[in-house]
């Protein structure tokens, strides 16, 4: 049995909680390898680096508070410039706001001056409360500057309002005494300095491409803005001015506007990766899944998101934004609460996408890599096919023999295996009707289409074949009668979506068999066609009706096999058309065809 163990508790100020546990606050703390965007040469690359997420956590919540005062002043701030001091890792943020109203003025519960609650006083803020523009602002908890001050080596504020300039400084949280003069000369607005703290944040740096990507983004988003979309960025490297004003999506690119953001979509290149943001948060989640699966319906669930990148900007009302983490990383909302909002608003409208040669393009480089799949199981199962051991096949003596009989059925087969020339005639049997091949990977789940590519050496992933090497020619034999019409129908349509230059080079043709024979012994008449039985004058003794190629005799297969008459199969005009209507994909289509309302 364990001992009791009795501690003693603890009760941690709020900078010692903050410090003790960071996470909880700002998220991770630690430096880890993770990917992120990088806009480099005006594109969007996901790069690894060693990041600090907690970090730019405090960075975003200063800027925040700028571009809340600029959506306060309802578009009248101008500039928000952002500068860094890459030596000692400072950061400062300063905008051309209002300045805090009555700043220098005493607290009424804090007992100090209201800059110095706003920014070191947790819990401490304007925004609870402001339910007509709460819309619109970035940051309504109270925490954000405050918990920056916690967390930074030194923290300054400077603010200047319609009649003070104050200034306060805070060493390791620690205050010092304000400064407070007349704004005389003074430019109105807040600007807020501070070096975040080494052993919290591991020594981490300030990483140039990560901020002004981030800043870059925020631009963007910002000029999106109907309220702030004059107000623009500046940002400086150790006072070098770091170009924000670039595009960063390629010439090639599908782009619409809606009624809550925006989306663009382009083909991937290497490196590249998608971004999304609900409302101005940088965050992965379903709003990207909802799009996503609009796309790739269109493509490929498996494989479409290989294909295509997307930059995703949504606003949504706040009753509709959930995030899954202090830093909003994840948009976690409940799929039913927004996909009517989402699908009325970008899904229909991405309809005008599918109609763009970009779509288009990306499609065939789907398509390749899906066929590149099928391509290798197709080789694979064409070689597990061993057709010497099959009871179906029966080869010609000959190489590059004369003719190749497909047959309906090993009672076909058996017959005119006894009447063929064995030097140049093969015969394979079908067990019935083949399958409809639409695919490559229809081929490949085929045995009997299988060992007919065996037979002939016919290779549907080998672009511009011209002949088949086996034989000269292949010859359909099946019933006439409608479930014979199907199969040769089957077997045309196999050769014309795969093999077309079979039929190109009239290397496919139709053995046509009798279907009544008048008399007996020498005297016995042929006939191919009921019309010219009926009209000729042939007498009605010996009359016998066939029913199909089971019902020829040894001295009816042999008149067949003596005096073939062969219907070659050739393709004319609207060929595809037809096909594309018989086995096709579009019933509605077939349906029109056979009640007469659809004409090819």
């Amino acid at each position: 049995m364990s001992k009791a163990v009795n501690k003693e508790i603890v009760v941690l100020s709020e900078k010692e909680h903050i410090r003790a546990r960071p996470t909880v606050y700002v998220g991770s703390v630690k430096p880890t390898d993770e990917k992120i965007p990088i806009i480099r040469n005006s594109r969007i690359f996901i790069d690894p680096k060693s990041i600090s997420v907690g970090l730019y956590k405090l960075f975003d919540e200063v800027i925040s508070n700028s571009i809340d005062e600029a959506k306060r002043m309802k578009g009248k701030m101008k500039l928000i410039t952002i500068k860094v001091d890459s030596k000692r890792n400072a950061i400062s943020v300063k905008d051309t706001g209002n300045g805090f109203h009555k700043g220098s003025s005493k607290h009424k519960i804090s007992k100090l001056s209201n800059i110095e609650t706003a920014v070191s006083q947790l819990r401490a803020g304007s925004n609870f409360n402001n339910d007509d523009i709460e819309e619109s602002l970035v940051g309504t908890n109270g925490m954000g500057v405050s918990l920056v001050n916690v967390l930074s080596k030194m923290f300054k504020i400077v603010t200047v309002n319609e009649t003070n300039y104050y200034e306060q400084v805070w060493n390791d949280y620690e205050r010092t005494d304000p400064k407070v003069k007349s704004n005389e000369g003074f430019q109105k607005g807040t600007e807020i300095t501070f070096e975040p703290l080494a052993e919290i944040f591991g020594r981490t740096k300030w990483d140039k491409d990560i901020l002004s990507t981030d800043i870059a983004f925020k631009k963007r988003l910002i000029k999106k803005d109907p309220i702030i979309k004059n107000l623009d960025l500046e940002f400086y490297w150790d006072d070098e001015k770091v170009d924000l004003d670039i595009n960063f999506f390629p010439r090639e690119c599908f782009a619409i506007e809606t009624p809550i953001g925006e989306v663009i979509v382009w083909e991937k290149f290497e490196g590249g990766g998608p971004v999304s943001f609900v409302n101005a948060a940088m965050c992965s989640g379903i709003h990207q899944r909802i799009i996503n699966e609009c796309i790739n319906a269109k493509l490929d669930d498996t494989l479409g998101h290989h294909f295509y990148d997307t930059f995703i900007s949504l606003n949504l009302p706040p009753k509709l934004v959930k995030f899954g983490d202090q830093n909003k990383t994840r948009f976690v909302t409940p799929r039913e609460e927004v996909e009517g909002t989402i699908s009325r608003n970008v899904v229909n409208k991405m309809q005008a996408f599918f109609k763009t040669q970009l779509f288009q393009n990306i499609l065939k480089k789907v398509e390749e890599r899906k066929n590149d799949g099928h391509i290798k199981k197709l080789r694979a199962e064409k070689k597990k096919v061993n057709v010497k051991q099959s009871h179906k096949y029966f080869p010609a003596s000959r190489n590059n023999a004369e003719n190749l009989f497909i047959v309906e059925g090993l009672s076909a087969m058996g017959s005119i295996l006894q009447k063929r020339d064995p030097q140049n005639d093969g015969v394979y049997a079908l067990k019935g009707k083949i399958k409809n091949c639409r695919t490559l990977s229809d081929l490949s789940e085929n045995k009997e289409i299988l060992e007919m590519m065996q037979i002939l050496n016919l290779d549907p992933t080998i672009k511009n074949a011209q002949i088949i090497s086996s034989y000269k020619r292949v010859v359909i034999a099946t019933d006439p009668d409608p479930d014979g019409a199907h199969i040769t129908s089957l077997l045309i349509n196999l050769f014309y979506k795969w093999f077309p230059f079979v039929i190109v080079n009239g290397q496919l043709s139709i053995l046509k068999t009798p279907l009544v024979t008048v008399g007996d012994g020498k005297r016995r008449k042929y006939f191919f066609d009921m019309d010219e039985f009926k009209a000729s004058k042939s007498g009605n003794t010996g009359i016998r009706y066939l029913k199909g190629l089971g019902s020829l005799s040894l001295d009816d297969w042999e008149f067949v096999m003596n005096n073939k008459k062969l219907l070659a199969i050739s393709a004319p005009t609207k060929s595809k058309e037809f096909l594309e209507m018989a086995f096709g994909d579009s019933a509605d289509l077939r349906k029109k065809w056979l009640s007469g309302t659809a004409v090819l």
